[in-house]
């Protein structure tokens, strides 16, 4: 059996199969979103194609929005600029701790953030170490830097996920 820390509240295929509408209905006010392989592709500023439109549909929709990441602080910062949002940057996930200096700083409760990204090692284990909910996307690409080292985490996250897939279907059906 799977410990429940590893195991996302939802999954997805992509940040761009999540409505805004879906995430409001949910209680949800802060969407807070991994850079790498979520955004953009891992080790550079290059988005995905539609992400910058999705940050938009999601800002216009009231919904307050944040680039939580492991990325350096300075990389961090130039992917959120091109966006116009707050970015926390080297927040060392699974540690729960750029999630809830998030909720302090955008006043909402853990439980109000919807942390969005592809791992389960770091991006769900943060977000379900926080309270917050959290969603599970498909990489959109292979790793470049450390690459061996990512390539045996989703191995590792692959097994997570076969037995996920037994009970769990992609977007929100609960």
């Amino acid at each position: 059996m799977i410990d429940s820390i590893y195991i996302p509240d939802y999954l997805f295929h992509s940040v761009l199969d999540i409505s805004p509408e879906d995430l409001i209905s949910r209680g949800i006010k802060l969407v807070a979103v991994d850079a790498d392989n979520t955004l953009v592709y891992d080790n550079t500023i290059d988005f995905i194609d539609g992400a910058k439109d999705w940050v938009e549909k999601i800002r216009k929709s009231g919904l307050k929005i944040t680039v939580v990441s492991n990325a350096s602080p300075n990389r961090a910062k130039k992917i959120s600029g091109h966006l116009g949002i707050k970015t926390y940057g080297a927040c060392f996930k699974p540690s729960p701790r750029g999630i809830l200096r998030a909720a302090k700083d955008f006043n909402v409760k853990p439980s109000e953030i919807a942390m969005i990204g592809d791992q389960i090692s770091s991006d769900i284990v943060a977000a379900n170490r926080s309270g917050a909910v959290s969603i599970k996307t498909d990489k959109v690409a292979d790793e470049i830097r450390f690459a061996l080292l990512y390539k045996r985490r989703r191995k590792k996250e692959k097994k997570i996920m076969d037995e996920v897939l037994k009970t769990k279907r992609y977007g929100f059906n609960d």
